[in-house]
């Protein structure tokens, strides 16, 4: 009988550390909805707050490991920082749909792969036991991560670089204007 409860706790143990990215992940979060209910209770702007960048910034981070290990679409890439969703907001806030359509859909996208995570955060958080420790085996987890790369793999080619960004913005405007112009085009 030793054995098996031997055996049960090196299971359990097992399954905690494969979790582990998870769980951090999920106090990281927390930290985060405290740090905005204080915030947002004192009228300040979140975003504007030292403590808050820093855990945002931590938890793209562990974003990026959880993609490293459990993501066997893409790339597995963990060097997607924060800089990429701060210049996405950044662009949503001063790029109108008049615009450029396609450039603020891109923003969009990336703002809400992290928004998705954060949720399916907080459904984990509910009952840690529902997340497969093989993180790969959990199909909601690796859509959104695909599309965590996906996009935020494009930010890092055309938001972060000026030049790069301005061409995209002119390039997304011709076109855009031109399948307005001739529907032909647009299709």
């Amino acid at each position: 009988m030793a054995y098996e409860q031997i055996y049960v706790l090196e299971l359990m143990l097992i399954e905690a550390d494969a979790r582990r990215y998870i769980t951090e992940a999920i106090e990281t979060d927390k930290d985060l909805a405290q740090i905005e209910q204080k915030e947002k209770a004192r009228g300040r702007i979140v975003v504007d707050t030292a403590e808050y960048t820093e855990k945002r910034s931590k938890l793209i981070t562990i974003l990026g490991k959880i993609n490293s290990v459990a993501n066997p679409e893409g790339m597995g890439r963990d060097d997607l920082g924060s800089e990429i969703l701060l210049a996405a907001e950044g662009i949503f806030r001063r790029i109108s749909p008049t615009q450029s359509k396609a450039v603020r859909n891109l923003a969009e996208r990336i703002k809400k792969a992290f928004a998705d995570f954060k949720t399916l955060l907080r459904k984990y958080d509910q009952n840690i036991e529902v997340v497969d420790p093989q993180l790969k085996n959990n199909v909601e987890l690796v859509e959104i991560l695909v599309e965590f790369e996906n996009s935020w793999s494009q930010g890092l080619t055309y938001f972060l670089d000026t030049k790069t960004f301005n061409q995209l913005l002119h390039f997304s405007q011709v076109i855009e204007a031109t399948a307005e112009k001739h529907k032909q085009f647009a299709d």
